[in-house]
């Protein structure tokens, strides 16, 4: 953009117009068919401007964008760029943080077992954890916990207690039957309480 008089701002040129059409062209990502197997952007935060009467010269925006397992960073750097020249807007892509997209095996033996103690059914997530580190270098990583994927991050965030007892009596049982069957013995039945 090129910085004017808000009396002039036909002398100038706003960065944020620029940005609402880059924009613009994103947001279907952010209402994903499925977003398990979608790439997916949400705009986080967008700063343009520094005074109500003066041509906002510089725009910036936060995008999250997430990838499933499968695509690519490359991948989600192609459709931001395609959006741009959709747009006919230039950009400047900067990643300032990345966690790689991870899966396990619904079918795999660790997994069934952790279901079989939660007694629950197996969910994809669209959130990141650590698992996306630890998974190629242990192919048993499997995220579990307490709490709602809806809970997160939100004013009310929170967890039961009786949720959290819940979960660590199930990982207690999911340590103790991976113990023994590292171990070469048989695994034991469920724990009676």
């Amino acid at each position: 953009g090129r910085s004017a008089h808000g009396s002039l701002p036909h002398l100038g040129d706003n960065a944020i117009y620029h940005m609402m059409r880059f924009l613009n062209q994103l947001e279907p990502y952010g209402r994903p068919k499925d977003a398990l197997k979608d790439i997916t952007v949400s705009l986080g935060t967008i700063q343009g401007g520094t005074k109500p009467n003066l041509v906002a010269d510089l725009c910036t925006a936060d995008l999250d964008c997430r990838h499933p397992p499968g695509t690519t960073k490359d991948q989600v750097e192609a459709l931001l760029r395609k959006a741009a020249a959709t747009a006919r807007e230039p950009v400047d892509l900067r990643l300032f943080h990345e966690v790689p997209a991870a899966s396990v095996s619904a079918t795999a033996d660790h997994v069934r077992l952790l279901r079989d103690l939660a007694r629950t059914e197996i969910v994809g997530v669209t959130y990141g954890t650590e698992m996306a580190y630890y998974a190629p270098h242990n192919p048993r990583s499997v995220v579990f916990g307490p709490g709602e994927t809806e809970r997160i991050h939100v004013p009310d965030e929170r967890v039961s207690l009786s949720e959290v007892v819940r979960a660590a009596e199930i990982l207690h049982g999911f340590g103790e039957k991976l113990g023994s069957v590292s171990r070469g013995q048989p695994p034991r039945g469920p724990r009676k309480s």
